[in-house]
């Protein structure tokens, strides 16, 4: 009397059941796996798949802005100026007198207006070169609210003051992209500003 060690699978007709491609048979003593979550690469085993999360398009700018801004006065020098400027890596600085809010400088200022007059950046001060009246917004605005203003406004950064009219930060198209983790608003703007810096 021989003992079959492998039994051949079969179904409820008894014919021999095949087992899929590149698969071996379970014994009836072997126990299920548990089932599988998350994202797996097995086409045929039925998985559910979490969608990914939505580009964050309600998020306010406090959630994107920088908070620590570098500043500068309207009686310093343009050398001054452009030292922090390099030291910080940014193109913007806001100038802010008494704490309030002035108006920007930024590195396109400082080569357009100053440079290129034959001004010399030791001498020339900041107020003789920045752009006053910058475009503003609040830190409870949406993003996407601001970015159109970025298009409108054609700018790329906007300075950021809270409810006293302080400075509370900067955000920039890029703030949109990185943080907001939407590419598509970014874009969106970068092609509605067509001046190289926009002032901002």
């Amino acid at each position: 009397m021989s003992t079959e060690m492998n039994p051949t699978p079969r179904s409820a007709d008894g014919a021999a059941a095949s087992a899929p491609e590149g698969r071996f048979p379970r014994s009836g003593n072997t126990p299920a796996p548990p089932p599988r979550t998350g994202v797996f690469s097995d086409p045929d085993v039925p998985r559910p798949v979490t969608p990914l999360a939505p580009a964050t398009a309600g998020c306010r700018v406090a959630d994107l802005m920088t908070r620590v801004v570098e500043t500068v006065g309207p009686g310093d020098t343009l050398q001054a100026a452009a030292e922090k400027m390099r030291a910080r890596g940014v193109g913007l600085l806001p100038v802010v007198d008494g704490g309030r809010l002035v108006g920007v400088l930024t590195d396109r200022d400082i080569t357009v207006r100053g440079t290129a007059e034959g001004g010399d950046p030791t001498r020339v001060t900041v107020r003789a070169v920045m752009s006053p009246g910058p475009v503003t917004c609040s830190p409870d605005e949406a993003a996407a609210a601001v970015a159109a203003r970025m298009r409108d406004r054609r700018v790329r950064r906007v300075v950021v003051l809270d409810p006293s009219d302080r400075l509370a930060g900067v955000v920039s198209v890029g703030d949109l992209a990185v943080d907001a983790g939407d590419d598509r608003l970014s874009g969106e703007t970068l092609r509605g500003i067509s001046a190289p810096d926009g002032g901002g």
